[in-house]
């Protein structure tokens, strides 16, 4: 189908993400090979548990008669020892986490989320996700403990909305995406494929301001493979391409690439920094998209798989929310993200 010109061509954002990408790689191989991967490899030949922040399992000692909740329980319970499974260990049907952790500055990710935005071209904006994902099946440990493989089963959804705060508050927009992820991990690499929806609508608010507005029925069902290599523990390429075997307005291919730097293990309470790198490539605006750099600082707690960021953002291209597909967008924001 035609499509109307861009109002601004992205292109030079798109070649400066690959200058960005090239220095990644640099700092990402960079960090390969110096003192604190060496150390961190040291560590995972002592103790094969050391780089996934996870301790292993424990011993705890038997119940006492007093302790227990009923005193007719069975008598081998008193001495019988009970091993705790870590989070680093779950496996089987609804274990905790999953094995393919979301791409930290892909705006259409499921996560929970919320910006504040201020953009060159609009008013002021508050940008959000609600969304969960969890693991239905997974064989294989949860962390990548001395290179096991592990296969999983997953599902994931969420709604991405924007809010309008100069406009009393009003849904100017809102995407819905549902999908069901099979990743597998094998040593540093890490892939996932399978299929998911996505749609986007407009807000009655914003329809009923704007009458002559020209809605588009954006919606895409595809299939996508992604690809990650763990250059060192704290440090992920990526790509990922999907097809879309039926599409209004959205035309078929996309492409997603970045890099990024992530705790690869337990942070605690001081949390450590991060950043990320990431480009959207997308065929019905000629394969132009957007780019979103993220910076900040980062929490992972030793009972949960879940990752706490807060943060500020760069983003230029081709707007997130599908219902204005073909508008050009330059922003920056300050949030919060919660990634499982």
């Amino acid at each position: 189908m035609k499509h109307p010109p861009h109002r601004r061509s992205n292109a030079l954002a798109i070649r400066a993400l690959g200058w960005v990408v090239a220095l990644g790689w640099v700092i990402g191989f960079d960090g390969l090979v110096t003192k604190n991967a060496n150390l961190a490899l040291a560590q995972e030949a002592f103790d094969p548990y050391a780089s996934s922040g996870f301790a292993p399992p424990r011993y705890v000692a038997p119940a006492q008669p007093w302790e227990l909740s009923s005193p007719q329980a069975p008598g081998p319970s008193f001495a019988t020892p009970v091993l705790v499974t870590p989070l680093s260990t779950a496996e089987g049907w609804f274990p905790v986490g999953t094995i393919f952790r979301e791409y930290l500055a892909d705006e259409k990710a499921t996560r929970m989320a919320g910006r504040l935005v201020s953009s060159s071209s609009d008013s002021a904006l508050l940008d959000g996700t609600l969304g969960g994902k969890f693991a239905l099946f997974r064989r294989g440990p949860l962390e990548p403990l001395g290179g096991a493989p592990a296969f999983e089963v997953a599902v994931e959804g969420s709604s991405q909305l924007r809010i309008d705060l100069n406009e009393q508050f009003d849904v100017r927009s809102v995407d819905f995406r549902l999908g069901l992820p099979l990743a597998y991990r094998f040593g540093p690499w890490n892939t996932r494929f399978g299929y998911y929806h996505l749609s986007s609508h407009l807000g009655d608010e914003f329809l009923l301001k704007n009458p002559t507005f020209d809605r588009l029925n954006f919606s895409r069902d595809a299939l996508f493979v992604g690809l990650a290599y763990s250059l060192t523990p704290n440090h992920r390429i990526y790509g990922e391409t999907s097809w879309a075997f039926a599409s209004e307005v959205s035309e078929p291919l996309d492409f997603k690439f970045g890099i990024e730097r992530l705790p690869g293990g337990v942070t605690g309470i001081r949390g450590v920094p991060f950043w990320a790198l990431h480009a959207h490539l997308r065929e019905e605006v000629n394969f132009g998209g957007h780019f979103t750099a993220q910076a900040g600082w980062a929490w992972r707690g030793p009972t949960t798989p879940g990752l706490l960021r807060i943060g500020a953002q760069y983003f230029d291209g081709k707007s997130q929310q599908f219902s204005f597909y073909n508008r050009y967008e330059q922003a920056i924001s300050a949030g919060v993200w919660y990634d499982y």
